[in-house]
């Protein structure tokens, strides 16, 4: 039997023919239905109709998911980044129905092996491997496509076992200072006041490197009090800028195009981190402190969500563990117990030493 159930009231159909495998979901509950709608999409198939919608190609498949759902969504230019990548390593002439979990192994595997990125004089620069979390979700954005193709557009599709292909993630880290350390740091960086500068606002704002290093002086906006950074998928965020900001903004040279002169950053910022004597500390880890003072400030999550700009609330959970100032308030109402066993303690200390 070629149609069947698969965790859900609906059914779903699979068949061979020609040695390509057909399957997608009949999107009915009852099985005569089921087994009726089946045998058209085998019919189909067999006078060459469906094969025939099977020859789309990876680039046809991604202009038409983004017509219908991609350009709707608020993370849109991140999608269509990961679109861009998608193409370029399947490549766009590619069928959508050839592509199996093999294909996608070997893709994500070169992907891993090296990748580049623009830097913002618009050069091609390689920015070595990226991380087990950016591929998995560059595998989820290709899942997202897949699956809209088998269920929604009812077009074969080849068999991608999406659970074997995930990279195995690290523990989630949030590393971030106390406002002591970074006064510690902030004084290392002393001697090198243009570094001194991007830490501070990346501090005072929360903003990623790529962020702070493309700021531009006609993206701030000292009315509006934002500035318009741009972001890691290509598009735009607007970023609030507290008084702060500003201030450490007027100690910058405002005859550059650029705000912040990143020339020597990492080797004069990991030269600053050991001197401060911190240990496992990133630059990303300055947008995890904002994150973390800001939430601890707030006690707001959400807040932390739009200051960061994150598209999606799971992004900003990463830091629930360490933003703790609605325990901190609650563990402040509890009954105070120790005021009489502590005078009395002490008396018995005193009563002790004086023996």
């Amino acid at each position: 039997m070629s149609v069947y159930k698969r965790g859900g009231d609906v059914y779903h159909y699979e068949f061979q023919f020609e040695g390509q495998v057909y399957r997608g979901t009949t999107k009915c509950t009852d099985k005569r239905e089921a087994e009726a709608f089946e045998r058209r999409i085998r019919s189909e198939v067999e006078s060459g109709d469906r094969r025939n919608m099977a020859g789309h190609s990876i680039k046809d498949i991604f202009a038409a998911y983004w017509i219908a759902h991609g350009k709707k969504l608020k993370w849109g230019p991140t999608l269509s980044a990961h679109m861009d990548g998608l193409e370029a390593f399947f490549g766009p002439a590619a069928r959508f129905v050839d592509i199996t979990t093999k294909v996608v192994s070997d893709a994500l595997d070169d992907y891993a092996a090296t990748t580049e990125r623009k830097n913002r004089t618009g050069e091609t620069v390689r920015a070595g491997s990226p991380s087990n979390s950016t591929v998995n979700r560059r595998l989820a954005v290709f899942r997202q496509i897949y699956l809209w193709v088998r269920d929604e557009k009812e077009l074969p599709v080849g068999h991608v076992n999406f659970k074997r292909l995930k990279r195995k993630e690290p523990k989630e880290r949030v590393r971030h200072l106390t406002a002591e350390q970074a006064r510690v740091l902030l004084k290392c960086l002393e001697p090198h006041p243009h570094i001194w500068l991007m830490v501070a606002w990346s501090l005072a704002t929360g903003c990623r490197l790529d962020e702070t290093e493309t700021l531009r002086w006609d993206r701030v906006n000292r009315e509006t009090r934002q500035a318009e950074v741009r972001t890691k998928g290509g598009g735009t965020r607007f970023v609030n800028l507290s008084a702060e900001a500003f201030a450490i903004l007027a100690l910058c040279d405002q005859n550059r195009v650029f705000v912040f002169d990143s020339t020597n950053r990492r080797k004069i910022f990991e030269a600053a981190v050991k001197q401060a004597g911190l240990a496992d500390f990133r630059w990303h880890d300055l947008r995890h402190t904002f994150a973390t003072w800001l939430g601890n400030k707030t006690g707001d999550v959400g807040v932390v969500m739009k200051a960061l700009g994150h598209s999606q609330i799971q992004t900003t959970m990463r830091y629930r563990h360490v933003i703790r100032a609605d325990v901190q308030a609650g563990v402040e109402k509890l009954p105070a117990l120790l005021e009489g066993p502590v005078v009395a303690l002490r008396a018995q200390g005193g009563e002790k030493g004086g023996a």
